[in-house]
């Protein structure tokens, strides 16, 4: 009768918290269910992509051949600034944990006003300050915060197929596409980072 009275009064106060934990502000929601349970994702974070550790400094499990332990395998990890540094106040509200302002509505531009620069052409995630289509804003295990290797991220909108021949004369994937191109915009349509004469 005791362990069917705890039981009843254990599931009483998760179902009250799933309540209280949906009727509130995102971030509250979140620090509820964070709560009971491992892994629930950060509101507005970006679906979790291969590479992407779960924590900062945590490794990547590998496997071994059978009957041999996992090992983790160590990543570096590139972590925002403000969120290495504990400055949360830098971009999150210290009352509500809310967001200050959204990424659209200039965010990012707050730290970073040089980005794109007086460039002509400005791609288009940047143009609508959609920085989070690239980056990631707490941590990554790829350079600048981004949410995979530099060529992939470009080829989830750009065709492989329409990278003509003579504008790369050489096979596209031995470069990166951030060896000649700008990502953020440039003096030309193309975001060549230098012409060729």
């Amino acid at each position: 009768m005791a362990a069917l009275r705890q039981t009843m009064v254990i599931s009483a106060l998760l179902a009250a918290a799933a309540v209280v934990g949906w009727a509130c502000a995102p971030q509250a929601r979140y620090r509820v269910l964070r709560f009971f349970f491992d892994g629930v994702p950060e509101p507005g974070a970006p679906p979790r992509l291969p590479g992407y550790p779960a924590e900062p400094g945590r490794g990547e499990e590998r496997g071994g051949p059978a009957g041999a332990e996992s090992k983790l395998i160590p990543r570096t990890v590139y972590a925002h600034a403000p969120y290495k540094e504990d400055r949360c106040g830098a971009c999150h509200s210290p009352q509500t944990g809310e967001l200050s302002r959204s990424v659209q509505a200039g965010l990012c531009r707050s730290c970073h006003p040089g980005v794109p620069g007086p460039a002509p052409y400005v791609h288009g995630p940047v143009a609508v300050s959609d920085c989070l289509f690239c980056h990631h804003y707490h941590y990554s295990v790829y350079p600048k915060l981004l949410l995979s290797e530099a060529t992939a991220l470009c080829l989830r909108c750009h065709e492989g197929a329409d990278l003509t021949a003579e504008a790369h004369p050489e096979p596209v994937l031995r470069r990166t596409c951030v060896e000649c191109h700008n990502p953020h915009g440039g003096e030309n349509r193309f975001f060549l980072k230098r012409t060729e004469r």
